[in-house]
């Protein structure tokens, strides 16, 4: 602690004269600190406070000090030492004085300090909560079925919220009335990639292959396509696995782990490369036979939901007088 006032002290000294000490001067100091040393042993309160207010407090106290540097400088050491003699009674006095007062100072901190905190968290209690990032997928909170924004897709997505526990994203519906469908599904690549037609609860659309790559990369996913045949029978295809390559990898699915109703036609299907009339990424040209985009492994007996003249699912939908079946809805749903 004497050091540390010792330290301040001597600094001051020095700003007062410039930087310019004699080593008679420095000496004769010395001197002064190691008699002001002992003054301050006496006042044990002020020394145990190690705090970095009672430094500043010693610091302005030295520049208040009254003496003559120069008068060390040609004096003698007698001099210095009756000077230092007179000085420390004044130091110590001004010290108890200054202390007194930062320990009134701390009592009225320590009275205030209770309603002040109490203010802060009244105040900050009452800012309004920044929401938490928008997710790929809203339906994982939603409550409601209904149209929700996906922000970083910045797309309008449909939720399902009653069916099979909700919380599935909708991302391809067929609804064929009076022998056809509303909505033409023979696209081509682009078409497919960023999707078409008008998302809602009773619309068609295909919502894209970007959206599901980035959905579908975003967590892990399960797969349900539901379906009804000609005569409105219904059946559901439940994939507990579910995943979209990007683009570079020609939107590549991987799914896996049937469960349901209407048979799994779409399991040969995994790892197989997504298709469009103008884009040919499976041999043959499947594509042609079914109007209409899909990972196709195989172009006959399979599936198609995607069939231009309606959905079609093997062993579902084909009935004796036709193959395809009149509504399909493909949801996904984050684990």
């Amino acid at each position: 602690m004497k050091c540390a006032i010792f330290a301040v002290l001597l600094m001051c000294l020095m700003e007062t004269q410039g930087n310019q000490l004699s080593e008679q001067q420095m000496n004769s100091l010395f001197k002064i600190f190691d008699r002001l040393g002992s003054a301050l042993n006496r006042n044990k309160t002020m020394t145990e406070d190690g705090s970095g207010k009672n430094l500043y407090v010693i610091k302005n106290l030295s520049l208040h000090v009254s003496f003559n540097i120069d008068s060390i400088d040609n004096g003698s050491e007698e001099v210095a030492e009756a000077k230092s003699a007179d000085l420390t009674p004044n130091i110590v006095a001004n010290i108890s004085d200054l202390f007194e007062r930062i320990t009134k100072l701390e009592s009225i901190l320590q009275q205030n300090q209770k309603p002040m905190v109490e203010e802060i968290i009244v105040s900050t209690s009452n800012v309004e909560t920044v929401p938490e990032k928008s997710e790929w997928d809203p339906c994982k909170t939603a409550t409601t079925s209904g149209l929700f924004k996906a922000v970083p897709l910045n797309q309008t997505v449909y939720c399902e919220m009653t069916t099979f526990g909700g919380g599935w994203l909708v991302f391809q519906q067929r609804i064929i009335k009076e022998d056809r469908s509303q909505l033409i599904f023979n696209q081509g690549w682009d078409k497919y990639r960023t999707g078409f037609g008008t998302v809602g609860s009773d619309t068609e659309f295909w919502l894209g292959l970007e959206a599901l790559h980035q959905i579908t990369n975003s967590d892990e996913y399960e797969l349900v396509i539901e379906l009804k045949d000609k005569n409105e029978k219904y059946g559901y295809a439940r994939y507990s696995q579910f995943k979209v390559a990007g683009e570079g990898d020609k939107y590549r699915l991987t799914v896996g782990g049937y469960s349901g109703s209407a048979g799994d036609a779409l399991g040969t299907s995994n790892s197989m490369p997504f298709s469009t009339y103008d884009r040919r990424n499976y041999s043959p040209e499947c594509e042609n036979y079914w109007d209409g985009g899909w990972w196709f492994n195989t172009c006959d007996r399979l599936c198609a939901p995607n069939f231009g003249v309606g959905p079609y699912w093997f062993r579902f939908t084909y009935t004796e007088n036709t193959a395809n079946g009149i509504y399909s809805r493909m949801m996904i749903h984050r684990k």
